[in-house]
């Protein structure tokens, strides 16, 4: 048998031609394909930076530059399904309407062929996934994975009105929480700043411990004595202003948990780090009319603006997690309003990061998109 006959033998057994007389690992030749390109469904690859094109979309129901566009959706399961909703409509049109509506509404979207794996703010977890029953029927599904059942079913209703035709943002069906007559109001008295100071005593003590169960359960609490629409507005005041005035300690231990946080990768921390981002972005813009941000951030003798801004750059660069880079350019802007020293920090890479996230929230999170857009609009200024 000649040499040339020898090698094309070799070359057919290892799927690929050998280098130097070597012969490599085969390969079979059922692991990959050249797939023809087809010039009616090819798009460019979209880059950071640039907005998401709806008619630049390809075949293999992949997403880039954020946009998701599903040409053929899963086949049915052997098993039945439950709880599906039937749409007459072709995946392509459905995925797009889903898509515009996660970007709206700010929920964080990993998208995989037919099925996306979505997160949003408060950390519920649900899958969507989109089956074909026919050529012009899209059976969709959307299954609850983890975080609170109450608030799923405002996100399920959400992304079937979307699929519907109904909007990215149609007004919910479901029932709402009543609200407090305004009498009863006015004749409650909300705890006193001594009460306030025990929490906050209590809430430095669990913050010590190293366990991350007591951190999270203490941080969401401060997050919502701090929030104007989950207690009375006097308590949120109260506890907003002792949170700055850093009574206990406070403020400066729920800085350091915050960066402890933020260097694992955990669901916990993340958690973690979004409540106090929660904590800080309530306090500065919940204090009482006669105490400005400004005035309490002048007397400022522990450097509290100086480690903050850098921190929050540094979860704003951190992409993989934008509700909590949405909560940080939130403080960011905050800082920026009321703090010379804040614009004295802010470096060029900094503004780049902000930049970088403007751009991303563009393409995929609108909340991310509008917080950015603010303190860009502050440091041009």
């Amino acid at each position: 048998m000649s040499q040339k006959n020898q090698d094309d033998k070799v070359k057919d057994a290892t799927g690929g031609a050998h280098r130097g007389g070597e012969i490599g690992e085969a390969v079979p030749q059922f692991r990959s394909v050249t797939i023809p390109s087809n010039p009616t469904l090819s798009r460019p690859s979209l880059q950071l930076g640039s907005p998401p094109q709806k008619e630049a979309l390809n075949s293999t129901n992949e997403s880039k530059g954020g946009a998701w566009c599903v040409y053929k959706a899963q086949p049915l399961p052997i098993f039945p399904l439950e709880r599906t909703v039937k749409i007459c409509e072709i995946p392509r049109i459905i995925s797009g309407r889903i898509w515009d509506s996660l970007r709206l509404r700010s929920v964080h979207a990993e998208f995989n062929g037919s099925t996306v794996i979505c997160k949003t703010s408060s950390f519920v977890t649900y899958t969507i996934d989109l089956y074909a029953q026919s050529d012009e029927v899209t059976l969709l599904e959307v299954m609850r994975r983890s975080g609170c059942g109450i608030a799923f079913r405002v996100e399920k209703e959400a992304i079937i009105n979307a699929a519907q035709g109904l909007g990215g943002k149609a007004q919910s069906k479901l029932p709402v929480m009543m609200k407090i007559p305004a009498d009863l109001l006015k004749a409650y008295k909300p705890p006193t700043v001594h009460d306030h100071e025990d929490t906050l005593l209590r809430s430095s003590d669990q913050l010590s411990n190293g366990q991350r169960g007591a951190r999270l359960f203490t941080v969401q609490n401060l997050a919502s004595i701090t929030s104007t629409d989950k207690v009375h507005c006097k308590s949120a005041q109260i506890m907003s202003k002792l949170i700055m005035e850093d009574r206990c300690d406070i403020r400066g231990m729920l800085a350091v948990v915050m960066n402890v946080s933020g260097k694992e990768r955990n669901d916990i921390d993340n958690q973690i780090q979004n409540s106090i981002l929660t904590i800080f972005s309530n306090a500065m813009s919940s204090l009482p009319a006669e105490i400005s941000l400004k005035s309490i951030l002048e007397k400022d003798s522990k450097g509290f603006v100086k480690s903050m801004v850098p921190s929050l750059v540094g979860i704003t660069n951190d992409i993989e997690n934008p509700h909590n880079a949405c909560l940080a350019l939130r403080c960011l802007c905050l800082l920026l309003e009321n703090s010379c020293d804040a614009r004295s920090i802010v470096s060029e890479e900094a503004y780049m990061v902000v930049k970088n996230a403007e751009t991303y929230g563009r393409e995929r999170h609108f909340g991310l998109e509008k917080q950015a857009n603010s303190v860009l609009t502050l440091l041009k200024s």
